[in-house]
């Protein structure tokens, strides 16, 4: 039966509610958000004192948010109906904007717009007495991407009736601030949609929208709905509502993703919700470490391909009926997890186990081969400290997928292209050269505007001397747009900007300068740097480099982080790297103008890698994650070959600039594209073209 918590009057109870108060009081305070009216005038995130534009009451509340994946803000639809259609915006409110107040992963105050992305209802009650009918959820999405906190989202289909902090904007004492208050659950109503507030716990305006955390479990389980008009108490709504959301699956995917990162990021600055979770010392099936894990994983699986597979997969590993009704449908294998909390604790964590083992063997599920390997590695790690007889049935499973595995490697073989086949790389023509100096002593840039054309003849145009970025970014824009002009094919074909210099300038925002017109020049055309005098160590380096283009022109490249290692910096072995596959990409996820980044830099290059990937870190902190970035590259460019990187770069830069959110990931990605068939001038053409 569904545990209801440790009856009230209880010392003991209160003195755990307590601690796990001050536990998470922190983290949930950095991740709510106040939801207003959009300032007057700007249309960008700002941060800091002045982020609020010196006009602060000239914005009300409106009502409270949080934070529950990157970029997304979980609040009450009726809080942004109401506050739009105070401004004067009527009718539909999807597609409108509204004001976020948030603090940032520097503990920062900034305000930011936010896009309405889905509401739920739109429309007030006929009666204004009444309560807004189920789901009364908005999701609110950022325009721009800033840096910071997101709660736990909770997974069970009911909260249970337990100790809770709600948490919202107050101005009691003449200030606005998010505070946050001890309650208790006390009851269900709208067959499980709301549930309520005790009736000692008061719900001020401003609070709405604002989370409810479960504290014996650390998880989010609610919103603040509403205090109870002429009488104590309030109501929350479930969380589980925010399944009648389209973006449900993409939200929580990411939530979990998002978790899973943070966990994994050795920095310590911020901790995980999994470790917060772990200080309640409250055992709740499989450890919170490994549930973080388990789920962030089971996001890189495609949904269901059927509603109810969710359900028959929990359904199987309980092996009982589920003994109480439940909320919106599960739609996740996330929500299939949440099922299993419901029998005794160590039945609970077998069936949670078997669940999982059945999802990473259920039909003909792709995944990447260290997505997979690690989901297994976790289930069995935890079989075997649960209980022998579980890691053996569980064994079974898997032996059991691994031999329809070999039985359908039985079919004939996908044929490849043969080696030089396919599509030219790159067509040997004429591209725009930058090339580029930096004075390490005075920190000037020298640099020289041509056009390159085959075998490395160089006609250059223009070249001059720039105190600093800002000053090369104007002293080169005219040089180079005669230069475009002179030899691009037309408008819809722009020749290709080259940025030779050496790696500790591939920092440089190139693509992000503005060159000819509004749109950054990543935007117009393809952007790639070039190695300026770093070559392939010798003839094996030279016949490295060959051996690689040409498999690289025959077929899809694979990814290989060559700079990190489960999140954490890593110095390369040239032996290591040596070895890997002649069609492998080496992909850096830190400054290429520190080490290890650097290093590894230079070690590929002589290696005889003519391509690489990079990224430069943003006007935006990450914290130094980097599995978000590492998982865009394998969705976004996992089929692509080298002929069409360049282009692919450009089309993600567009998304980026047109506040695409799913390619946020992108942000100051960068190509190192070296072709031996089109080599830099002053390069030994005996050994990078023509053998």
């Amino acid at each position: 039966m569904p545990d209801h918590g440790i009856p009230d009057g209880s010392t003991g109870r209160e003195e755990e509610a307590a601690r796990a108060f001050a536990v998470f009081d922190a983290s949930m305070l950095a991740a709510c958000v106040r939801v207003h009216a959009v300032r007057t005038g700007y249309a960008e995130t700002r941060h800091g004192p002045d982020a609020a534009g010196g006009e602060h009451d000239a914005y009300d509340t409106w009502g409270s948010g949080v934070f529950v994946a990157p970029g997304w803000v979980l609040t009450c639809a009726h809080v942004v109906v109401k506050g739009l259609r105070g401004t004067g915006e009527g009718g539909a409110v999807v597609g409108k904007e509204v004001g976020v107040t948030f603090t940032d992963s520097g503990g920062t105050e900034g305000v930011a717009v936010a896009v309405v992305d889905w509401a739920a209802p739109q429309e007030p009650p006929d009666d204004h007495g009444q309560v807004w009918p189920a789901p009364d959820m908005a999701l609110l999405r950022l325009r721009d991407p800033v840096s910071h906190d997101c709660v736990w989202i909770g997974d069970r289909p009911r909260p249970g009736l337990r100790d809770v902090a709600y948490y919202g904007c107050t101005d009691e004492f003449g200030e606005r601030e998010i505070t946050g208050r001890l309650a208790r659950l006390s009851g269900e109503a709208g067959n499980g949609a709301f549930v309520r507030l005790n009736r000692q716990d008061e719900v001020e305006p401003g609070m709405s929208g604002g989370p409810v955390l479960d504290l014996r479990t650390g998880a989010v389980v609610g919103l603040v709905k509403a205090s109870r008009p002429g009488r104590p108490g309030g109501l929350t709504v479930a969380v589980t509502q925010l399944r009648h959301s389209p973006y449900y699956v993409q939200v929580v995917h990411a939530h979990d993703r998002w978790h899973l990162d943070r966990l994994r990021d050795g920095s310590g600055r911020v901790p995980a919700w999994a470790y917060l979770r772990r200080k309640c010392q409250v055992s709740d099936g499989i450890d919170p470490v490994h549930r973080t894990t388990l789920l962030g994983l089971l996001a890189e699986f495609a949904p269901p391909a059927r509603a109810d597979r969710v359900t028959e997969l929990a359904l199987d590993a309980r092996g009982d009926p589920f003994e109480s009704a439940f909320g919106p449908a599960a739609l996740t294998w996330r929500d299939g997890l949440g099922l299993l909390y419901e029998p005794p604790e160590r039945h609970a964590t077998a069936a949670a186990l078997h669940y999982v083992a059945a999802v990473a063997a259920d039909g003909d599920v792709t995944l990447p081969p260290d997505v997979e390997t690690e989901l297994w590695r976790v289930v069995f790690d935890q079989a075997t400290w649960h209980d022998a007889r579980v890691h053996a049935q569980i064994r079974v499973r898997y032996d059991d997928l691994q031999l329809r595995r070999a039985s359908r490697r039985g079919d004939p073989p996908v044929r490849r292209p043969a080696p030089g086949g396919g599509d030219p790389a790159v067509t040997v023509g004429p591209t725009a050269l930058l090339e580029l100096w930096r004075d390490a002593w005075e920190g000037t840039y020298s640099w020289r505007v041509g056009v390159l054309y085959a075998r490395g003849r160089a006609e250059p145009t223009v070249s001059g001397t720039s105190d600093d970025e800002e000053q090369l970014e104007r002293d080169v824009a005219g040089p180079l747009r005669a230069v475009f002009r002179s030899v691009d094919r037309g408008d819809d074909d722009p020749v290709r900007l080259e940025v030779a210099t050496a790696p500790e300038l591939f920092t440089l925002p190139v693509e992000e300068w503005s060159v000819d017109g509004d749109e950054p020049l990543g935007v117009q055309r393809p952007v790639v740097f070039r190695h300026q005098g770093v070559r392939p160590h010798g003839e094996r380096g030279a016949a490295r480099e060959r051996d690689r283009w040409a498999r690289l022109c025959a077929e899809p490249f694979v990814t290989e982080r060559a700079d990190c290692a489960d999140g954490r910096p890593r110095t390369v072995d040239p032996a290591w790297l040596d070895a890997l596959a002649d069609h492998t990409v080496p992909v850096y996820c830190r400054a290429t103008d520190t080490e290890p980044t650097l290093g590894a830099l230079h070690a590929a290059r002589r290696g005889g890698y003519p391509v690489a990937l990079g990224r430069r870190p943003g006007p935006v902190g990450t914290d130094g994650a980097c599995a978000d970035f590492h998982r865009g590259m394998r969705e976004g460019l996992g089929a692509v070959r080298v002929a069409q990187l360049p282009y692919e770069l450009k089309r993600l830069r567009g998304e980026v600039f047109a506040r695409d959110h799913d390619s946020f990931w992108a942000l100051g990605l960068g190509l190192v594209l070296d072709d031996p068939a089109h080599p830099l001038p002053g390069d030994d053409e005996a050994l990078y073209g023509e053998i």
